[in-house]
């Protein structure tokens, strides 16, 4: 499942590395995760959006760095490109460590909202497709050796669009004819199991792609894809265990080199430790256990150290093999040090098999798996659009656009930003203020009650003042604030010249009613021409009905906790 894993995200291309990068993650990540992570399911691994992601901050900055442009097909992965990476996480490292000590990580989950999340990933898919071009149609086969080049900048969809048509005629054919029986053949299995699952119930997962990747390896072998019909292959992989590479992250280490990558460290750390987070919940709520998010950013940070420092590309949350250790019963912390023994015999023993096989094969594995980043484009429509959820289908549109068209870290900004906005201006037009009579048998008339509601805050606190000032109010009146979801400095400053204004106020949160108690207490700056003058006692109750039932006003000022 390790092999399998890794090579479904096709990490090796994604991240602008080579094969044994990928599998040196797939060692050392679980087992650091195991050490200090709190979800017994989570596996650390390789995830294709995250390696993207690091490919492509590998292709922007190592021109600079190292001073030569990245190879677009590395057989062997230089100790520079090694070195930038392993930067990068620990970059990511001290960066999540600094959220988690300053209590922002419980935060980062509700910062990627789903349809912002859907928008990336089904972008971040399109990229991972036209990154797949070369291996796909032959473009890097001996035969041809017209490989499209990687791009960094804005637009690049577009300049490999253009490449690709420039090259149309050179597609090797029998590249092509081995992708398209290789997708076939992976869709069609894949098909066959979901019916199979259906009928019987069955939980098992069917390991598809290592099926398709034993026999098209031996195919190649046998026939001599690489030699007779220039298919291009995976090449030589060292055999053993993963070395200790500290010395390429002391090559690369700077400050100046810190500060070129932090950017880019700190897009792929959001992404990376939200799905982090995301996939733990979900396994937290169907094994009924707490998910610690601390804990995740411990476990997380200790796998980004370690790949640094044994060459392994960036370690993220691996979510198919999660998923196999969560369905085949794995409850326990130990399945992810079992699965990492088998993975150091498959290191020791198998590496050199992997020679021939074909690099076609690899990307027709990545395309299948990602259909269901591609379904999310339906899903937009039909969920979003269709249902009138026109806010989330927005967040979703601009999170998508912007990605395609101006790439990850700069989409992804551009996304967080519009989700501030809609955030923002959900929560200006929330205030909602509600005069009515409540009837006692001590009045004929009842007793007035103004109820306030949603959130006071900068944006819409000169509108919200201009409500609570054209509201008439009678002596006696109650008003209600259990209704108010937040209040940021601007809205307590309103509340403290309008709580004045009421004899009993109705308050059931212990620290807004603290605050609200001192502003009664200790503030008189209010003008006194004002048609009601302040009242100098003033009660806060926990609930309206305490507040009905004590119709004594009392001559000192309390507060009665439920």
């Amino acid at each position: 499942m390790c092999v399998e894993d890794s090579a479904r995200d096709g990490v090796w291309y994604l991240a602008g590395v080579s094969a044994i990068n990928g599998l040196y993650t797939e060692l050392v990540g679980p087992i650091s995760y195991a050490i200090l992570g709190s979800s017994p399911q989570l596996s650390i691994g390789t995830f294709a959006v995250v390696e993207l992601m690091t490919g492509s901050a590998l292709l922007k900055h190592h021109e600079t760095i190292c001073g030569k442009p990245l190879p677009n097909d590395p057989v062997t992965t230089d100790p520079c490109s090694l070195g930038i990476i392993a930067l990068l996480q620990v970059i990511m490292a001290i960066m999540l460590m600094i959220l988690r000590f300053t209590n922002l990580t419980s935060y980062m989950k509700i910062l990627l909202s789903k349809p912002l999340v859907a928008g990336f990933t089904s972008a971040a898919s399109i990229y991972v497709l036209f990154s797949q071009f070369n291996n796909l149609f032959g473009f890097n086969s001996p035969m041809v050796n017209k490989t499209i080049p990687r791009y960094s900048e804005s637009f690049a969809l577009g300049y490999v669009a253009r490449d690709f048509g420039l090259r149309v005629s050179s597609i090797q054919v029998f590249t092509l004819g081995v992708s398209l029986v290789s997708c076939i053949s992976l869709y069609s299995g894949k098909k066959i199991h979901e019916w199979y699952k259906e009928k019987t119930g069955s939980k098992m997962a069917w390991p598809l792609e290592l099926v398709l990747l034993f026999l098209t390896t031996l195919v190649s072998c046998l026939f001599s894809f690489d030699e007779d019909f220039g298919v291009s292959v995976v090449g030589y992989i060292p055999q053993g265990l993963p070395p200790f590479a500290a010395s390429s992250f002391t090559e690369t280490f700077s400050f100046q080199n810190a500060k070129l990558l932090a950017a880019d460290a700190f897009s792929i750390l959001i992404v990376n430790f939200s799905i982090c987070l995301s996939m733990g919940e979900m396994f937290a709520t169907k094994f009924n256990y707490k998910l610690n998010p601390n804990a995740e950013a411990h476990g997380l940070s200790f796998s980004l150290i370690t790949c640094s420092l044994f060459g392994g590309v960036t370690a993220a949350a691996a979510l198919a093999r999660s998923m196999v250790q969560a369905n085949s019963g794995g409850y326990t912390q130990i399945v992810s040090f079992v699965s990492s023994f088998w993975m150091v015999l498959v290191l020791i023993f198998l590496a050199p098999y992997l020679f021939w096989l074909p690099k076609a094969v690899l990307s027709s594995v990545i395309v299948v798996n990602l259909r269901g980043l591609f379904l999310k484009y339906p899903e937009a429509y039909f969920n979003l659009y269709k249902k009138k959820r026109y806010t989330d289908f927005i967040l979703f549109s601009v999170t998508n656009v912007a990605v395609l068209l101006l790439g990850l870290d700069t989409g992804l900004y551009i996304a967080l930003v519009t989700e501030l906005f809609i955030v923002f201006f959900k929560l200006r037009s929330s205030f909602s203020l509600k005069v009515d009579r409540y009837k006692t048998s001590e009045t004929n008339t009842g007793v007035q009650t103004v109820t306030v509601s949603g959130s006071i805050l900068f944006g819409n606190s000169s509108d919200v003042e201009k409500d609570l000032k054209e509201t008439k109010i009678e002596a006696g009146s109650i008003l209600d604030c259990n209704g108010l979801t937040y209040l940021d400095h601007a809205g307590y400053d309103i509340l403290k010249v309008f709580v004045n204004r009421f004899e009993r106020v109705v308050c059931a949160d212990k620290k807004m009613a603290e605050k609200l108690l001192g502003f009664v207490d200790g503030d008189t700056n209010v003008d006194e021409s004002d048609a009601l003058k302040i009242k100098k006692v003033t009660e806060i109750y926990p609930s309206f009905a305490d507040a009905i039932a004590d119709s004594d006003i009392k001559n000192q000022l309390s507060i009665v906790e439920s």
